[in-house]
């Protein structure tokens, strides 16, 4: 038995050296921790969805809404903070004619499924550079899929008055209503979940254990938040199969609007302009074409879409009237955008020709309000 025992340990030890000499040798040819996002996040600082400096390709799915004659490949950028914006951000210097524009909001923002350069906030960034000519005006998308009103509080917070802002765009509400849905019911007791066992997390600071990680799930290393490919398709059969919950009967909008007015507060106070934009949604009985691409799900329950959307309504009423009660411009970006595939692919994310619309109905707006146009002057003429 000793001697046995004795072969167990010494086999024990060259094992674990073993792995040791493998671990060593695998971190001169490292692989992406699967898990790398989800070992910063947290509800309390932000970080990004997007890793910084990277470059994402993404493969469109054939017959995607409003997407018949678009690229199939499409390239996502990201700057050094982790926004999709063509310069990196060292500095909160900028040139005496630059106007710094912000677009705060969730993956309606961010539009990962379109080029770098066609989502809306670098669309509205040339339309406007060609309109107010002699201006330098930047528009820098800082879009995050999945982010809320808190998570706009702890950006706008922690990085975006630090960095010289003289507008910001807020487009949000949808991720604000799946969390008042979600606290609303039984499905889902926490808004947010711990995703990620932990011994898997555990596992993956080893190369070894990313390694079998990825054999496991027989997929190549991932950096991004979503797959290198769309499956919006087979996502919304799966929510197709579902059978629809019983909407709540009152839903409680007061943590989101809490978190607006602060903001509000913060941008007055530091005299940063904001425009807000409502929600445009899909969720509409009268038009058919988006029905079978419908992929929304709250707390692992499927709601009709009638319910959705006046809860959409309900919620951008709310939005829109603390807007008035503070004097803070707004669009209605529902009333602006037809809620078909003329705009849409799915509920709520917008197609190429959704979102030049949606940056028009921008454009046409600062173009006939002149309070964007008196920061301008004000920009222009300092004394």
């Amino acid at each position: 038995m000793k001697k046995l025992l004795k072969v167990l340990l010494i086999n024990l030890i060259f094992l674990i050296v073993g792995l040791f000499v493998i671990e060593g040798i695998l971190t001169f040819y490292p692989i992406r921790d699967p898990f790398k996002q989800e070992k910063i996040s947290t509800r309390y600082y932000f970080t990004p969805t997007k890793l910084p400096k990277e470059q994402f390709t993404i493969t469109i799915e054939d017959q995607l809404p409003g997407f018949k004659n678009y690229d199939k490949q499409v390239t996502v950028t990201t700057n050094n903070l982790g926004f999709r914006y063509q310069e990196d951000l060292y500095t909160n210097k900028k040139s005496d004619d630059e106007f710094r524009i912000f677009a705060i909001g969730g993956s309606t923002t961010e539009c990962s499924f379109l080029n770098d350069g066609d989502d809306w906030p670098s669309l509205l960034a040339k339309q406007m550079n060609d309109v107010f000519l002699g201006k330098n005006i930047s528009v820098i998308n800082t879009g995050q899929s999945g982010h809320n009103i808190s998570d706009h509080l702890h950006l706008v917070i922690q990085q975006l008055i630090h960095l010289n802002p003289d507008l910001f765009i807020v487009y949000a509400g949808v991720n604000d209503l799946y969390a008042s849905i979600t606290k609303s019911t039984s499905q889902n007791k926490s808004t947010y979940p711990l995703k990620v066992r932990g011994e898997l997390l555990l596992l993956t600071e080893t190369q070894i254990g990313r390694r079998l990680y990825y054999l496991v799930k027989g997929m190549n290393p991932n950096p991004y938040h979503i797959t290198a490919e769309t499956n919006q398709q087979n996502r919304a059969a799966i929510v197709s199969e579902m059978a629809f919950t019983n909407f709540p009967e009152e839903l409680n909008f007061d943590y989101s609007l809490n978190g607006l007015e602060a903001l509000i507060g913060i941008c007055k106070a530091l005299n940063i302009k904001l425009v807000f934009l409502s929600q445009a949604v899909s969720w509409d009985e009268k038009d058919t074409d988006l029905d079978s691409w419908q992929t929304s799900i709250f707390g692992n329950a499927r709601y009709r879409e009638k319910d959705l959307r006046r809860a959409m309504d309900e919620l951008n009423a709310h939005n829109i009237s603390l807007c008035n009660k503070h004097n803070i411009p707004y669009i209605n970006m529902q009333q602006e955008l037809t809620p078909n595939s003329d705009n849409f692919f799915d509920d709520m994310h917008l197609n190429y020709q959704g979102s030049n619309n949606l940056s028009r109905v921008l454009l046409q707006f600062f173009e006939k309000n002149d309070y964007l146009l008196n920061s301008l002057n004000k920009q222009a003429n300092p004394n």
